[in-house]
């Protein structure tokens, strides 16, 4: 039996939204993954992994600081020929470490879109390099293209695993 779409009184309908059940003519309704949608049920929606809480912000944060630190330590004692590393490995296990920051942050919180822990993740990155820095006792923003470059591609790994 046929009812009337609830935005146009006038039109009769046999589709329903997925979602809310209100009858919905084919002006009205939307296509998703998930089924048709009406226009109130489309607007209400969110974009999943979006919303983040606090509580997780700060759990991120110290997720992408330890994990950044631990392996910016790591990596300025190799550096120092505690364990001998040339410098091309150096910048490679740098970049492991932007890796394992983006990744431990997306993994811990289960989300994988979000601006918010993009910038956490740089952070630790950040982190990562200035601990590195500190541990070889040099000034901590050595402005050589070379670092610069692998400091930005290191940002660049760590925010796609959150992307």
């Amino acid at each position: 039996m046929a009812q009337s779409c609830f935005r146009h009184s006038r039109r009769e309908t046999n589709l329903k939204c997925g979602r809310c059940g209100r009858p919905i003519c084919s002006e009205c309704l939307t296509h998703t993954d998930v089924g048709i949608r009406c226009p109130v049920c489309i607007n209400e929606m969110r974009p999943v992994g979006f919303d983040v809480s606090p509580a997780h912000f700060i759990l991120a944060t110290m997720a992408a600081v330890g994990v950044g630190a631990a392996g910016g330590a790591l990596n300025g004692f190799m550096l120092l020929k505690v364990i001998w590393l040339p410098f091309f490995l150096s910048a490679a296990f740098f970049l492991l470490v932007a890796y394992l920051v983006g990744e431990s942050t997306a993994r811990l919180i289960g989300v994988r879109h979000s601006t918010g822990l993009q910038v956490v993740a740089g952070l630790g990155v950040v982190v990562a390099y200035v601990v590195t820095n500190i541990i070889k006792s040099q000034v901590l923003f050595v402005l050589e293209p070379f670092t610069i470059v692998i400091v930005v591609i290191a940002i660049a790994v760590a925010t796609s695993r959150i992307r």
